[in-house]
């Protein structure tokens, strides 16, 4: 375009066309983050659907670890933000057991309620006393929950017993009930 548009100067035409490209590669390169930071499958098929693919391409099996599932939730009744948030939430979650947990068990509950409650537990070694120190993943999976008027708990043995982590986060539902029970009538 804005070579096209120049006179016949070539090297003003040859930097508009440099220009034009690394506009375009970055444009690709925006979509493709996008891409990363919300996944499609969770559009396509949904949230427990995400979670069982994520399970299938972290190769949990080939670690030897068993992944049990628990999945009341549905999709349809949770927003975007939550549904991309709890995705998220997993995924850095099962990130943490296969890189630190020497765990051979881990067990998801997800199940709605006044609000969504989330549960992974694993049989691994427990988390290092230093974590809050050292765990920035952990760290951001509780400043993303706060973000969202929820609450991280974290529960860890030094008896090798694992590690429970627990999610509650405000579904668009409870959020509107606590907000028009503030309402003055």
């Amino acid at each position: 375009m804005l070579a096209e548009r120049l006179a016949s100067n070539d090297q003003a035409k040859q930097a508009a066309s440099s220009v034009q490209s690394l506009a375009m590669r970055i444009h690709q390169s925006t979509r493709q983050l996008l891409k990363q930071l919300r996944p499609h499958i969770l559009d396509e098929l949904g949230l427990e659907h995400a979670i069982r693919q994520l399970v299938q391409e972290m190769r949990f099996a080939e670690q030897g670890m068993t992944v049990r599932l628990n999945m009341g939730v549905n999709p349809q009744k949770l927003d975007d933000t939550t549904r991309v948030t709890l995705y998220r939430i997993v995924q850095e979650l099962l990130n943490n057991i296969c890189k630190h947990a020497k765990a051979t068990r881990v067990h998801i509950s997800l199940f709605p309620g006044s609000e969504m409650v989330l549960e992974v537990k694993d049989d691994g070694i427990g988390l290092p006393t230093d974590w809050r120190v050292r765990g920035q993943g952990l760290k951001g999976l509780s400043e993303r929950v706060s973000a969202l008027g929820g609450q991280l708990k974290m529960t860890s043995s030094t008896f090798q017993t694992g590690t429970r982590i627990i999610v509650n986060l405000p579904t668009k539902r409870s959020i509107t009930s606590e907000k028009l029970g503030n309402i003055p009538r």
